[in-house]
């Protein structure tokens, strides 16, 4: 691919990849209403659940029934359309665009988790509502977590803030060393993960993450021209490493070959890259893309609710019909906030930075 072509595919619309989206949140949604809550409701996960895992997702060595190979493809994708916005838009088009993508949607998850919470268990002190709002709850001792999913939007968040500054680096004739320095600055941290107390440790569990969203990075930066080939290659494989490091000092877990979050990333490359390179997708998945940010948040509350209410009304043939009704009403709710609110404030910060662009 010359670099003309190349430039041209980087002007494009990645449909494919808003449709890997719904790829992504499907396999989340699949590990968390039919895996994870079929074991803590009934004992085993919903089938078919359990085949696939035995026949299939264990012996290619996925695990958390794709769960995080959902997550590792959302990682990907981020770090790739963010680098192509960062360097397309200005700094303060950049922040206000981001920051009305991502708050309104989980501010409303948070209320909904309040309403819920005032019907069932009691509200929390109104404290921790505001804390997680913040996502500040993820680095606190102990930690004030409203919505389980949200780790990774403070994983997101972090990266936003490092390819702010990164930016001007990117759009420059050496991109490379934009990405350099968010590689640096994960190095930084995780040097200083066990030097400055408990808060600090957990922000830098945080910022292990980041190596995976630079992946996303230095794939626009060659897809667009901005970078050569054995350059890419050089960075991408420095940051494996590096997540690889990130593993053995922090999520060690997770290091191990017979628990590996790294087979997954292997797999979700792979997945990614395909993907880069098709120019359309299927329309059902372009519209699960469309909707995955309002699914990824409200699948975990809404689904977990339909399925405990529906479960006592079914006989245990019909069980696997449970998260089949959490997963369509998640998705109903999620197309409902995307139209509602998502798309609202998407076209809010458009306007308050139309024309606001360096490309």
């Amino acid at each position: 691919m010359n670099s003309a072509s190349r430039n041209e595919l980087g002007a494009q619309r990645f449909h494919s990849l808003d449709a890997l989206r719904g790829v992504a949140v499907m396999m989340v949604v699949y590990d968390h209403l039919f895996a994870l809550h079929g074991e803590r409701l009934t004992g085993k996960p919903f089938a078919p659940a359990d085949f696939i895992r035995n026949y299939f997702s264990a012996p290619a060595g996925i695990i958390q029934d794709f769960g995080w190979l959902g997550v590792c493809i959302f990682f990907l994708v981020s770090g790739f359309v963010i680098a192509k916005s960062a360097i397309e838009e200005t700094a303060r088009a950049f922040a206000i665009r981001r920051i009305l993508r991502i708050f309104p949607p989980f501010a409303a998850t948070i209320l909904l988790v309040m309403g819920i919470d005032a019907l069932t268990t009691g509200l929390r002190p109104l404290g921790n509502y505001l804390l997680a709002l913040t996502l500040a709850g993820y680095v606190t001792i102990p930690q004030v977590i409203v919505v389980g999913v949200a780790w990774t939007l403070a994983i997101e968040v972090v990266f936003y803030v490092t390819m702010f500054f990164a930016a001007p680096l990117l759009k420059g004739k050496r991109a490379a060393t934009g990405v350099l320095l968010l590689s640096g600055f994960v190095m930084l941290v995780l040097a200083m993960a066990r030097m400055h107390g408990d808060s600090f440790f957990l922000f830098a569990a945080t910022v292990a993450y980041v190596p995976l969203l630079i992946l996303g990075v230095i794939g626009y930066l060659w897809h667009s021209g901005r970078s050569g080939h054995y350059e890419s290659l050089a960075l991408a494989l420095a940051n494996l490493v590096i997540f690889m490091y990130c593993l053995g000092q922090i999520h060690t877990s997770f290091y191990k070959a017979e628990n590996s979050y790294l087979v997954s990333v292997f797999y979700a490359l792979a997945i990614f890259w395909l993907s880069v390179r098709i120019r359309e997708a299927p329309p059902v998945l372009k519209f699960l893309g469309d909707i995955s940010y309002s699914l990824y948040l409200l699948h975990g509350i809404l689904g977990a609710i339909v399925l405990k209410w529906i479960l006592p009304f079914l006989s245990v043939s019909m069980w696997p019909l449970a998260p089949v009704a959490a997963t369509a009403v998640s998705i109903a709710a999620s197309y409902a906030m995307y139209i509602w609110i998502e798309r609202p404030f998407i076209a809010k910060a458009r306007a308050m930075t139309s024309g606001e662009s360096t490309a």
